[in-house]
């Protein structure tokens, strides 16, 4: 018993590779050639199992092209959840410098003004004081006149 086994052991394993390398021969009409595995005889696969096999295939690629696209679609929703949470966040970032940009430039207008301001004021104060040292200036001088004609007037 242990012989038969071996035998058909034997048997299948070189029944598997002939049928292997058959399965994978195909002749010019894309017959595909089984052989039986107790009489060795070689037969074509019918069109009907073929077409079946070839249906089974199609089913399983198509069924995994559309996991695949299921897969990008939901990868490119991710990425564009991320470009939108981007873009908002930029957009927020940019009206935040805009209102940091405009206060600032809400303190350099004060601080023009401020120093207009004091530029006026310091003039004004300027010229007062100009106006002042010749007004005092002025009465020196006729004081001095002054105190000359008393001189006269009293050496006369």
């Amino acid at each position: 018993m242990d012989a038969r086994l071996s035998l058909l052991c034997d048997s299948r394993t070189d029944m598997g590779q002939d049928s292997n390398r058959k399965f994978h021969q195909r002749n010019a009409n894309a017959t595909m050639l089984l052989k039986c595995p107790a009489c060795s005889h070689e037969f074509p696969m019918s069109a009907a199992v073929l077409t079946g096999l070839r249906t089974e295939i199609a089913n399983e690629l198509q069924a995994d092209l559309k996991l695949r696209e299921q897969h990008l679609e939901a990868m490119l929703r991710a990425a564009s959840e991320k470009e939108a949470a981007l873009a908002k966040k930029s957009a927020d970032v940019d009206q935040r410098v805009d209102s940091l940009v405009d206060a600032q430039e809400e303190v350099v207008r004060e601080l023009q003004n401020e120093l207009k301001e004091k530029a006026a004021a310091l003039k004004r104060t300027q010229e007062q004081e100009l106006a002042l040292r010749r007004e005092k200036r002025q009465l020196e001088e006729a004081k001095e006149r002054l105190a000359l004609e008393v001189q006269r007037t009293l050496a006369a």
